[in-house]
């Protein structure tokens, strides 16, 4: 995470005092663990080195975890950055959009 972010900090309750700026926090530790690899693949599918210079946002819908590991629902929206960060790494643009929890459909049985 890039800056304080004082919205984001909202949205996952962390508090608005200084020492709580998400700046050079990594985002994965607001990610839910049971969605953690799905977000890691989701990252990773947009960010080959061969992908155009333009892109199109694509999402992902994953449970995040805010204050006290409270969970909640969200929609993530990723777009690569072009270009690295000074440690090589790949810079990402993220959206997150807060949503009701998915309800279970009842399951069908065929027989």
């Amino acid at each position: 995470i890039v800056g304080a972010s004082p919205k984001l900090g909202g949205l996952l309750m962390t508090g608005m005092s200084a020492s709580a700026s998400l700046d050079g926090k990594p985002f994965m530790r607001y990610v839910a663990a049971d969605d953690q690899d799905r977000f890691r693949d989701f990252i990773d599918g947009g960010s080959t080195s061969a992908a155009p210079a333009f892109h199109v946002a694509s999402s992902l819908q994953a449970h995040m975890k805010g204050a006290a590991d409270l969970k909640f629902f969200a929609e993530l929206f990723h777009v690569p950055i072009p270009g690295r960060q000074a440690d090589g790494r790949q810079r990402h643009l993220l959206g997150i959009r807060e949503q009701e929890s998915p309800t279970r459909q009842p399951e069908i049985n065929a027989g």
